[in-house]
């Protein structure tokens, strides 16, 4: 990801950010009984942003599929402070893209699903 977007990466993305960045979208937890007692199941989503028009649509399918590979089933690369990450995975039907409400970028977002207790 560091090749593709550097540190951008942001819940919400400054004021005039370079693009292409990755934002936190939509966060969606809610409780669920396990037999260890209380965890919590987390809904989340991940948008891509690109701009340059030639290639933008490609450079945000790009580093959507890289995102999906990075994190789906990769519980040890996501450090949750205070929490158990025990699962992370993406939801297939959870993709949408195309161009961004601006007209001149374009946005890739991908869900996913994460247990933490």
């Amino acid at each position: 990801m560091a090749a593709l977007v550097g540190g951008r990466i942001y819940d919400e993305p400054p004021q005039g950010s370079t693009r292409p960045f990755v934002r936190f979208g939509n966060l969606n937890p809610s409780p669920v009984r396990t037999d260890c007692g209380t965890a919590c199941l987390v809904t989340f989503s991940l948008e891509v942003h690109s701009r340059p028009i030639a290639a933008g649509r490609t450079e945000a399918m790009l580093i959507a599929a890289a995102l999906v590979q990075a994190l789906s089933d990769n519980e040890e690369a996501v450090t949750v402070d205070g929490y158990t990450l025990s699962r992370l995975q993406w939801m297939p039907g959870a993709a949408t893209g195309g161009r961004d409400d601006d007209g001149e970028s374009y946005l890739e977002i991908r869900g996913f699903e994460a247990v933490v207790g």
